[in-house]
């Protein structure tokens, strides 16, 4: 699953399906943090330039998933699989993600 913050600002959920990859894309060769974090702001927290917070409420709620029965068993077990390692905040409802920059 990647959330992708294309160049125009937009932000797109990419490859839905797939519960083993999690990751934050950004479309900014320039790695301009201070943007990034302006358009993630409803989706993710941006750490620095490496790390990201995803809102599980956001990923939950994204367009034709809410109701997805399948997707959201698929997103709990992803979730659960990513805890023990440190990389779910219960507290702040986050999934930790690494930050790629794209030209």
């Amino acid at each position: 699953m990647i959330i992708r913050l294309a160049r125009d600002g937009a932000v797109h959920l990419d490859a839905r399906e797939d519960f083993k990859r999690f990751k934050v894309v950004v479309e900014d060769a320039k790695k301009d943090v201070a943007r990034a974090r302006t358009a993630l702001a409803k989706v993710a927290k941006l750490e620095d330039a490496a790390t990201a917070w995803v809102a599980e409420a956001a990923l939950r709620k994204w367009d034709g998933r809410a109701n997805d029965r399948a997707w959201q068993d698929g997103l709990t077990a992803m979730i659960a699989k990513a805890e023990p390692h440190g990389w779910v905040d219960r507290a702040a409802g986050a999934i930790k993600a690494h930050v790629e920059w794209v030209a």
